[in-house]
């Protein structure tokens, strides 16, 4: 399994030219390999010419030298990213990708692009020093807060300055899952540990156990913040373009994007471990997030709650703690049904966050109540019996337990990577 871990570093002046050197680099490799496909292509569509293969870096760094000062798996990591981007805009055109159709690559300008490289560890080339320093392919040692440890093997490292003006590492390693088996958490308990979560605009996420909701509280970073940002904005807007105050107004206002991101991306990463780790099932609404922002008028407030990144990092922990996730059907009506019941209320509108069932007078919580119906959306789709008897040697294999069996075939056999 590979797993990915981010650390600050603190170059020295010197490190920090070389560092924009090799993003600048990488930049120029991407763009040239652009222009030479273009040109390739118009002549194929006229000439009828072969586009034949990528140049190689050895043909760049003749006829440009001072490509040789950068680190060679910097450029080739560039050179197979315009490749890739090329296979999925070829895959996109003929329909035979999956999502927003993808145009022709773009090439990366100096000001608005990402500045970042990414390099592998060739010979061992790439190690920690007493947990304060790092050393990087022809970068030498460089300043680091190794704040946490790994087991395993680092196979690359991504370099990556901030609008801020800060630096990160990220250091891809492989490891094995240390985690219990889920087929440890089967034989271990007699019923499995199911929880069904429902998306809240209010309270970001609601779980079908009530314990959970007093422990989840969000702050609204974003929205707590806007009045600071506005005011950052306007003191930016009024400076001279190309002079130094605005140079300063623009860094701050990059500190404070980066302090919401982070502290978004803390909470959203605490929440999924604390779900991964407690439960063995977890059923999520298979909603399409785009769609949600755009219709309902509420764009600001779902990406300021993060639903996507929450569900893309729950996914990840929950591979790493061998818990299931679940989708149910986007028509089901999580909303609109009856807990205890099971009737359909089909007049509730949006705007209705209780009502009382007009079949048994139970009073329903909106949004708790989706969350109970998700729970048995589970035990009634994938396990017949309610609830999965497990005995001691395990032979009573129920539905649920061959689906769950089945799912931890799949990732055995599937590649992952993740982000902790």
């Amino acid at each position: 399994m590979l797993k990915g871990y981010k650390y600050r570093i603190y170059p020295n002046k010197e490190q920090q030219i070389k560092m924009n050197q090799f993003f600048g680099c990488c930049r120029f490799v991407y763009n040239k390999c652009i222009e030479w496909y273009s040109n390739a292509y118009k002549s194929w569509k006229e000439n009828g010419n072969d586009i034949g293969k990528t140049p190689l870096l050895t043909e760049f760094k003749k006829e440009y030298e001072f490509l040789k000062e950068c680190d060679n798996a910097a450029l080739a990591y560039s050179r197979s990213n315009f490749e890739r981007a090329i296979k999925d805009f070829i895959k996109s055109k003929n329909g035979k990708r999956k999502g927003k159709r993808l145009g022709f690559p773009q090439f990366k300008s100096k000001h608005k692009s990402k500045m970042t490289y990414k390099t592998c560890d060739a010979h061992g080339g790439i190690r920690f020093i007493d947990n304060s320093h790092i050393k990087l392919p022809k970068m030498g040692l460089v300043k680091c807060i190794k704040h946490r440890d790994f087991n395993g093997i680092i196979k690359a490292v991504t370099v990556e300055m901030k609008p801020s003006g800060k630096y990160y590492i990220s250091v891809m390693v492989e490891c094995n899952n240390n985690s219990q088996s889920y087929v440890n958490k089967l034989n271990n308990k007699n019923n499995l540990n199911v929880v069904g979560l429902d998306m809240s605009l209010s309270d970001f996420v609601i779980s079908s156990h009530e314990e959970d909701n007093t422990i989840i509280k969000y702050v609204r970073n974003y929205r707590k913040n806007e009045k600071h940002l506005s005011k950052l904005q306007r003191k930016l807007s009024r400076k001279e373009k190309g002079s130094k105050n605005r140079m300063k107004s623009k860094r701050r206002l990059a500190i404070l994007h980066e302090k919401i991101v982070n502290q978004r991306k803390d909470f959203i990463t605490k929440t999924a471990i604390y779900f991964a780790r407690k439960y063995d099932v977890i059923v999520l609404e298979d909603i399409n997030l785009q769609n949600m922002s755009r219709t309902l008028h509420l764009g600001k407030s779902v990406n300021d709650l993060g639903f996507g990144e929450f569900r893309t990092i729950l996914e990840q922990k929950c591979e790493e703690y061998d818990t299931t996730i679940i989708y149910a059907n986007k028509w089901y009506p999580s909303s609109k049904m009856c807990s205890s019941c099971g009737s359909i209320n089909k007049s509730l509108r949006l705007s209705d966050r209780e009502w009382v069932c007009t079949e048994c007078g139970t009073l329903l919580y909106r949004d708790l109540n989706a969350a109970i119906n998700l729970e048995q959306y589970f035990l009634i789709n994938y396990n017949t019996a309610g609830t999965a008897e497990i005995n001691a040697c395990g032979d009573n294999v129920t539905t649920l337990r061959s689906f769950v069996m089945q799912v931890l075939s799949m990732k055995q056999e599937a590649p992952s990577f993740m982000w902790v």
